[in-house]
């Protein structure tokens, strides 16, 4: 688990992100080579889906755990196909 810079703890929500690329280099010897290069981004809040921990004024998780449950209401739809 990555420690979540808003809330303190760790979160199974965020995680390290890193842009990944491949480049082609020239050796002494003259030959290529393809060395991959990680670039790291910083945390992001998979929670929320679309923004990094450092857009956020608040955890999603602790607004989502905030607030109350709504009661399941029977509609006549599902009614009637329960009586059958």
């Amino acid at each position: 688990m990555v420690k979540c810079p808003l809330n303190g703890k760790g979160c199974r929500h965020c995680s390290q992100e890193h842009l990944v690329t491949v480049e082609r280099i020239l050796v002494k010897t003259g030959k290529t080579e393809c060395r991959e290069v990680r670039i790291p981004l910083g945390e992001r809040c998979n929670n929320d889906g679309r923004h990094f921990v450092r857009e956020l004024k608040e955890c999603p998780a602790d607004i989502a755990l905030g607030v109350p449950l709504v009661p399941y209401v029977v509609s006549e739809l599902d009614w009637m196909k329960g009586r059958n």
